[in-house]
């Protein structure tokens, strides 16, 4: 682990949740209890065949049985707690930072390290400067079902059948609420979106928002054309308790300002897109060609896009050792300004010939179900509103592009000076370049940059930290 830059803040947070630990103690609920098997459930092995499930159970207690503990004991948790004191604790501190500063080498890998030992002022200094965090023990959920048992059916059937009519008894609950302005304009299904998106955020507080993550129950929203549905299923035992929660949600809905920043809807314009794309493939063997056959500055020489939580933009990549990152970035700007005359000169079959490469790439058929069904995928999990014919979208987008629009593209997001344009440049020196850094470290930071020397500092300062996004 790299901490070299905020090793105090990483120490103390830790000490604090020890601490908040020691105090308060722990609870029964918090015990890892046997999770129930009902008599229902069967194991099959690769072959289909049931697998007994005493054997199955006395495997799982032969691996793991030695190192859980069977009844809550308070005592010897206390006194495990106990041991986690200030005074107790051993830090392991990875960095280059500290090449030529330590005295002893491990006999395996022959890698260099030092013991030293915190003062106890050390200490006391890390936590009187300790951070004021919320660090707390989690709360009980309240959702996990401890009745899992299944009903038997008395004879094969077909087609579904109604089990018992009382409320709340079923596994699967679909709840409609029609809103007739959901959908009346582009405005209206922004807004509801946005609901729906707000709504998930509130809800991750109970932890249970993916059903990767194995929770025993889980629940989703789709927008429909007169309103919203709510879906939840999973074991029918806490399910009336999860479906309680989520219409209190609804009925005290409110929107958080630092929230609504974090949670709004991404652009995601068609033209924008393939505008981008086009710019990348007219670029992309030219960039090779004169960056890595022509100037030779690195075996690894790439143009690509680049797509960062609906950010797109245009990644170089260049691995050198002839020459030092911030060479390398001079030569990327010069490439771009080469690269400028080219587009602007340009005729208009070498122009339509790479809009139709573009769309012939597009129209490509999936070579299997897998790769189609990751388009499909990637469309519902990127955050946007899916467009599952996209493909044929940009296509359409890219007929109507005229070179024109795509020299204003350029000119405005891409080129050297574009009024619209971010540029970020990350530098990795390597030993053969030590005295570039360090002088280029020392030069004077030039107009609307900054320098990044604290990445985590940096991302904390940023608006949208943390974002779910």
């Amino acid at each position: 682990m790299e901490v070299a830059r905020s090793k105090k803040d990483l120490v103390v947070s830790q000490k604090k949740y020890v601490i908040n630990l020691l105090k308060r103690g722990w609870d029964e609920w918090l015990f890892p209890t046997d999770t129930p098997i009902d008599l229902n459930v069967k194991f099959r092995n690769k072959e289909g065949r049931l697998v007994d499930k005493g054997q199955y159970q006395r495997l799982v207690d032969w691996l793991v049985g030695s190192s859980l503990p069977s009844d809550f004991n308070p005592t010897t948790i206390q006194k495990i707690l106990n041991e986690l004191s200030p005074e107790s604790v051993r830090i392991f501190w990875e960095s280059k930072k500290f090449e030529g500063l330590t005295d002893k080498v491990e006999p395996w890998y022959g890698t260099a390290y030092s013991i030293e030992k915190a003062s106890p002022s050390t200490i006391q200094a890390w936590m009187s400067s300790a951070p004021n965090e919320n660090l707390h023990l989690p709360a009980p959920n309240v959702f996990i079902p401890t009745n899992l048992s299944i009903k038997n059916a008395q004879e094969k059937i077909k087609l579904p059948v109604l089990l018992r009519n009382v409320l709340y008894s079923k596994g699967i609950f679909k709840i409609n609420f029609d809103c007739p302005h959901a959908s009346n304009s582009p405005e209206t299904e922004v807004l509801t979106d946005l609901f729906t998106r707000f709504l998930m955020d509130y809800l991750n507080e109970y932890g249970m928002i993916n059903a990767d993550d194995f929770s025993l129950v889980f629940y989703s929203y789709y927008a429909r054309v007169a309103g919203l549905r709510y879906h939840v299923t999973g074991y029918n035992h806490k399910l009336r308790i999860l479906l309680e929660t989520i219409i209190d949600k609804i009925a005290k809905f409110e929107v958080k300002p630092d929230r609504f920043s974090v949670i709004k809807v991404h652009r995601d314009d068609f033209k924008l897109n393939v505008k981008l794309q086009l710019v990348a493939l007219i670029a992309e063997q030219a960039a090779f060609r004169q960056l890595r056959s022509v100037e030779q500055l690195g075996y690894i020489t790439l143009l690509r896009l680049r797509n960062d939580s609906g950010i797109h933009g245009l990644q170089f990549i260049i691995q050198s050792i002839v020459k030092d990152p911030g060479h390398i970035d001079t030569r990327v700007e010069a490439f771009l300004k080469m690269f400028e005359s080219k587009l602007y000169e340009m005729t208009k079959d070498d122009f339509k010939s790479n809009v139709n490469a573009l769309i012939n790439m597009k129209l490509e058929k999936h070579k299997n179900s897998s790769e189609e069904s990751q388009f499909y995928w990637t469309e519902i999990i990127s955050g946007r509103t899916p467009k599952f014919d996209r493909r044929e979208a940009e296509v359409d987008a890219l007929k109507k592009l005229t070179q024109q629009e795509l020299i204003y593209f350029f000119d405005e997001n891409i080129k050297v000076g574009a009024t619209r344009k971010i540029t970020l440049s990350v530098r990795v020196y390597g030993n053969q370049h030590l005295a570039e850094y360090n002088s280029q470290k020392s030069e004077a930071v030039q107009p609307n940059t900054v320098q990044i020397d604290d990445i985590f500092s940096f991302r904390r300062s940023r608006p949208l930290y943390a974002s779910v996004r």
